[in-house]
């Protein structure tokens, strides 16, 4: 199985890397896909992005930083997709049907 977790919001959250580290575990293809630039900025310090992603067992070349572009740009072909944002949740439903989305909430609540 193959999943995205957005980080902000979503995989920053711990109870969102618990279930995270254990689809790592279970030997699933777990990315994250954000909407960040590839470059920290002042607003954004992507050492917590790679920091989160080798606690939880993500390595580092699985970080998608779309740079603001949709998200259902870099998602084709995944099984699923956790996050907060409704516009991409809702971009994701439209361009990627066979990609199950879940919002962070339905996703905690879930598992």
């Amino acid at each position: 199985m193959k999943i995205s977790f957005d980080f902000d919001d979503t995989l920053s959250l711990p109870e969102v890397q618990e279930v995270a580290k254990r689809f790592v575990d279970k030997g699933y293809d777990v990315w994250v896909t954000t909407a960040r630039s590839p470059k920290s900025s002042i607003m954004y310090d992507n050492r917590e992005v790679e920091e989160t992603c080798q606690r939880v067992g993500i390595p580092l070349d699985k970080i998608r930083y779309t740079n603001q572009k949709p998200k259902y740009l870099f998602l084709k072909g995944y099984d699923l997709h956790v996050d907060n944002d409704p516009k991409e949740i809702v971009g994701i439903q439209s361009n990627l049907p066979k990609t199950k989305v879940l919002s962070t909430l339905e996703f905690i609540n879930r598992y």
